[in-house]
């Protein structure tokens, strides 16, 4: 009788050994980086308070993201935006973001990367801009993409009427 409560549990052991074992000795290539969502000096922008340029209008707009790595800061490989116009599937821009600490990056190596993002556009281009980040690691592994919104708008001249017609009350 005693034999076999030695043997069972025993056993179990070396089971649960072995599984331990298979999953350490299986090679990973690690954890994907992970991208906080990403700041910007500003979230939305009249184009009628800047001066055209040949119909165009310059946007610059300076962007900073947190981003860390399970499997450490090294680990990191490249941290991008991509900018995408209204309602556009795929970006018109993209842009590598660093954390060497030259502006408009402040701290080297505190895991925020920043960069400046520069583009024209013109009065039928305003509305809802997309600015989406992802992260690759040393293993090409992506971080879960993250976004925020840029607002460039217009002033429309039936608002501007509209605006400038109201009489403020004494």
């Amino acid at each position: 009788g005693m034999r076999k409560h030695i043997v069972f549990p025993t056993l179990l052991l070396f089971l649960l050994a072995s599984c331990e074992e298979n999953n350490v000795d299986t090679p990973t290539a690690g954890s994907p980086p992970i991208a906080g969502y990403p700041r910007l000096s500003v979230y939305s922008i009249n184009v009628d308070s800047i001066l055209a340029t040949a119909g165009a209008y310059q946007i610059v707009v300076d962007i900073r993201v947190n981003v860390t790595d399970p499997d450490g800061r090294e680990d990191i490989q490249s941290v991008e935006t991509q900018v995408f116009r209204p309602s556009a599937s795929s970006p018109f821009l993209t842009q590598r973001l660093q954390d060497a600490g030259t502006l408009p990056d402040s701290t080297p190596g505190d895991g925020t990367f920043s960069g400046s993002v520069s583009f024209t556009t013109t009065r039928a281009q305003t509305g809802v801009y997309r600015l989406r980040i992802e992260a690759r690691d040393v293993n090409n592994l992506k971080s879960t993409r993250t976004e925020c919104i840029l607002f460039i708008s217009r002033n429309n001249a039936s608002t501007s009427l509209i605006t400038q017609s109201l009489i403020a009350p004494d």
